[in-house]
């Protein structure tokens, strides 16, 4: 890697904002489905598989950027402990809101079961084990926290050998990427890895990371794209999903924005993603009693005010939880 090269990408910090924003505007604008429109409210749903598609393919290309330099297979338990101190207290605070939500309006709500603390359930969070159970998430956007922490370890064991590889060929590396990817045609045989379905994204972003620091010409890296996103649709992935991953790719390596004062949704991305399903769960609640009232104009304004609740929210959480933790982590150096 060159030294001069960057570490850290101000469009990687943009999308993360982006992606984030999507999600939570395709979560809170459900509520237009009160006004007969479902149209609107799966194509929101759209943008919110796009937003998380996005933050796939941000990890495929971030992980292996910081691990370049100084990682090595010994410094695995460094690694993962860093990542753990790094997402797990802002993970755990956001379940502690979900709980809490999960508990109250279950017993509020007329003809729903109400929901008992299981410690199996709560076991299988911590490590997320939920897809390997019988479980459910207490938080709807969990499953794809899962998605990453599979990618943690599967990157934190095979970088060195990704990176031994691209020194000696490039294009063994790429296809090393591209045969990691191809999981995704048989993600069928093993559900529960759902890694594997998700593959081609964070493929995407190693492509991305090959790019940058061997400096992989763009028309051979493009075609390799082109292959990675061909895999992804036989292996019934979203063809839309694909574009905007494809986007993303470019966006990473040749979007070179000045800072902004709307950077500020980048840095709160992680915690705005983890807590807002609960108050997107309140307006769904409120919508439905406003629907048949006089005040039914106000839906239009709820879903605005539901994302400006999440983001003040958001911005909690990451002042008093993440930020402290993030600092910490960076604490953790390797050998």
């Amino acid at each position: 890697m060159n030294k001069s090269q960057p570490t850290h990408f101000e469009s990687v910090h943009l999308l993360r904002g982006i992606a984030a924003m999507l999600v939570l505007m395709a979560h809170s604008f459900r509520s237009f489905y009160f006004w007969d429109m479902p149209w609107f409210e799966e194509s929101a749903l759209d943008f919110g598989q796009i937003g998380v598609s996005v933050f796939f393919v941000i990890s495929g290309f971030v992980l292996p950027l910081s691990l370049q330099n100084k990682y090595r297979f010994a410094d695995f338990p460094r690694f993962f402990l860093r990542r753990f101190v790094r997402i797990e207290p802002t993970y755990l605070a956001s379940m502690v809101v979900a709980i809490v939500w999960v508990w109250t309006a279950t017993r509020l709500a007329p003809n729903a079961s109400p929901w008992k603390f299981d410690f199996g359930q709560i076991a299988a969070h911590l490590m997320y084990l939920v897809p390997f159970t019988d479980y459910k998430w207490v938080n709807e956007v969990y499953w794809t926290l899962a998605i990453e922490f599979q990618f943690y370890l599967f990157i934190g064991i095979c970088f060195s050998f990704f990176r031994f590889s691209a020194q000696r060929h490039l294009y063994l590396a790429a296809v090393l990427i591209l045969f990691f990817s191809s999981g995704t045609l048989f993600n069928t045989f093993i559900p529960s890895l759902r890694l594997v379905e998700f593959a081609p994204f964070f493929g995407i972003g190693m492509l991305a990371w090959l790019t940058c620091c061997y400096h992989v010409k763009v028309g051979v890296s493009s075609i390799f794209l082109g292959v990675l996103v061909a895999v992804g649709f036989f292996g019934e992935l979203s063809f839309a999903n694909l574009v905007f991953g494809a986007m993303a790719f470019f966006l990473i390596l040749h979007w070179k924005p000045k800072k902004t004062r709307w950077r500020f949704l980048g840095t709160i991305s992680y915690s705005l993603y983890v807590i807002h399903p609960p108050f997107v769960a309140l307006e769904h609640v409120v919508g439905l009693r406003l629907v048949g009232t006089g005040f039914k104009a106000f839906l239009f304004l709820l879903p605005l005010a539901t994302m400006a609740v999440c983001i003040l929210a958001a911005w909690i959480l990451y002042k008093f939880v993440e930020e402290p933790t993030m600092r910490f982590s960076k604490k953790i150096a390797y050998n």
